[in-house]
């Protein structure tokens, strides 16, 4: 890998910890007592350390990402990846400190949730059933929002199913529509990260996705994580 090499100070490589990070920020390995810093900010280190409980940190201004590595045993290579992301839901989790929770808007369908995703079924005819976080969710540092998502149905002369961001919760109940940045959902057997830039959105807003029943039958829309990016 190429990256900056961080020796402890015997200079015995005991293992290896490489961390791909924001490039531009400053990225850091401690043991609680020892802590080394990348010799730069190109986004990529590699740190040499001891056997123990390591945590790597990336910092830029007020963005802060940090994984711990346990490193058990001589010779022993770890990678890791951080990243400023901020989940709004992921695998299970609604991220309800940040999103409220998740709720269905509109009459009909549903919102059913496991540990790996949930998924709205959209039955109404030609009347788009909503889902979105109960809360509005600053984007004011997000740059792009993504969904990792799959859909069983797609009526994308109409514009549906669709995800995004909305002004209200049911952006569909009301004329004009209040979706403010969103992208149409192609029908789809296998999740696919979709991105939505948001970097002109500077206040606080719904995440919303949703659908309605066509000729081809329900809209089916599976999430597995949304998350934004500020990098």
């Amino acid at each position: 890998m190429v990256g900056k090499t961080n020796v402890g100070s015997s200079g015995k490589l005991f293992a290896v910890i490489a961390v791909t990070y924001p490039e531009g920020s400053i990225c850091t390995c401690s043991d609680g007592t020892k802590t080394m810093k990348a010799k730069d900010t190109s986004g990529k280190a590699l740190f040499n350390v001891a056997v123990g409980e390591w945590t790597v940190t990336a910092t830029e201004g007020s963005s802060t990402a940090s994984q711990a590595i346990s490193i058990k045993a001589e010779g022993q290579s770890e990678s890791v990846t951080l990243s400023y992301a901020t989940y709004y839901y992921n695998k299970g989790d609604k991220c309800t400190s940040v999103t409220g929770g998740w709720s269905k808007n509109g009459s009909g369908g549903s919102l059913t949730f496991n540990t790996a995703s949930m998924t709205l079924v959209a039955n109404n005819w030609h009347s788009p059933i909503d889902a979105s976080t109960m809360n509005k969710v600053s984007l004011v540092n997000i740059k792009t929002l993504y969904f990792s998502v799959k859909s069983a149905t797609s009526y994308s002369t109409q514009g549906y199913p669709r995800i995004g961001v909305a002004t209200t919760s049911n952006p569909d109940s009301s004329e004009p529509s209040q979706w403010v940045a969103s992208k149409t959902l192609s029908a789809s057997s296998a999740f696919a990260t979709v991105s939505i830039d948001v970097r002109s959105l500077t206040g606080s807003y719904y995440i919303v996705f949703g659908g309605y029943q066509g000729d081809a039958g329900p809209a089916t829309i599976e999430i597995q994580a949304i998350w934004g990016d500020d990098k």
